[in-house]
């Protein structure tokens, strides 16, 4: 069932990245300088469902150390492939060597299954010590418009939230920016101590 849905749900993205509609707009480039301001300690980050890798570029500028995750092969525009990538479906173990210091994941946990929601989260703090999110409360548009399917299956409020994140790690920041919120999860310190 598992391998199924991840399946399933790569072939899908796979299918949308081919849209000029949905490559035109990168949610986690714009958001860069407000990560940079939480997190002004550069170090090493994983773009979690980095997409089209702008917001890795975007990183790399600031002086952080960007590597990129997704489960669509064609997502990434060619200036992002200098970057290490790792194709993994985000709720299975990545078995990633590395530990990195950020996770940075704009756009995307509205995008997993309701019930893979926690296993995410669970593969993001075992290999980040701290994760920067950007998550939309709303339904999206282009998913039914050029699939005929939603692409946000995981549609949940600000108090939702920030009882599920709240449930990995230690929650140092939620920000509700109307229709999306913005918060910051440590590891917990009950698993390790130390933070980025």
């Amino acid at each position: 069932m598992a391998t199924s849905l991840a399946n399933k749900e790569r072939k899908k993205y796979e299918k949308i990245w081919r849209y000029s509609q949905y490559r035109a707009f990168s949610a986690g480039r714009g958001l860069v300088p407000l990560f940079k301001s939480m997190c002004p300690k550069r170090g090493t980050v994983l773009d979690i469902g980095c997409g089209t890798g702008r917001a890795s570029l975007e990183l790399k500028e600031n002086g952080y150390t960007p590597s990129m995750l997704d489960h669509a092969s064609n997502c990434r525009d060619f200036e992002a492939e200098i970057f290490p990538f790792y194709r993994k479906c985000v709720w299975a173990p990545w078995k990633i060597k590395n530990k990195f210091d950020y996770g940075y994941c704009c756009d995307m946990m509205e995008h997993i299954p309701s019930e893979r929601v926690h296993d995410t989260l669970r593969e993001i703090m075992a290999n980040c010590h701290r994760a920067f999110f950007s998550i939309s409360f709303n339904a999206d548009a282009l998913g039914p418009t050029l699939l005929g399917e939603p692409l946000h299956l995981t549609v949940m409020n600000f108090e939702d939230w920030i009882l599920t994140l709240s449930a990995h790690g230690d929650l140092v920041e939620a920000r509700d920016m109307l229709g999306q919120g913005i918060f910051l999860l440590n590891k917990a310190r009950f698993i390790n101590g130390d933070s980025a």
